[in-house]
């Protein structure tokens, strides 16, 4: 029999609403997890023995050792994290993945429904100048301080 794989999407979120996603998880049966640290612990047994023996006199020996380690590890969650959490709980069947946006869908939707679609969004070309714009801002403040001459005093 094959295993089966899970297929793992990643996602890149422009906006997540972590509130939202929290009061959502917090209805789910489970609710919120918190777990920020767990302790894992091994242990093992390393041992030799013999023995030997003539008659009624022997002579035995047990040379043993126990080795314990405790790690603690400290989990770490995030936004995306606790949305996947939340989508992986709801199910296929609970989100309507929408492939194109018409009249025809819109006016089929329901109140309480939970939309999937899948879109490219991109900055308008303004919006991508004004970013360069602003990580140039430090720079040229720098060089026009650099560039002025100091004035003589009177």
């Amino acid at each position: 029999m094959a295993k089966q794989q899970v297929r793992i999407v990643l996602r890149h979120f422009l906006y997540l609403n972590e509130d939202l996603i929290s009061d959502f998880l917090g209805q789910l049966p489970g609710g919120l997890e918190r777990e920020t640290a767990r302790h894992v612990e091994r242990s093992g047994r390393k041992g030799l023995g013999g023995g030997a023996g003539v008659g009624p006199v022997s002579i035995k020996a047990d040379l043993a050792g126990e080795t314990k380690r405790l790690s603690e590890v400290t989990v770490d969650r995030s936004a995306a994290g606790e949305f996947q959490r939340l989508y992986s709980a709801l199910g296929p069947n609970a989100i309507q993945q929408l492939p194109a946006l018409d009249d025809q869908i819109w006016s089929a939707l329901g109140v309480f429904e939970i939309l999937e679609f899948g879109a490219i969004i991109t900055l308008p070309a303004i919006a991508r100048l004004v970013d360069v714009t602003e990580k140039f801002g430090p720079l040229a403040q720098m060089l026009t301080s650099a560039g002025k001459v100091p004035e003589a005093s009177q």
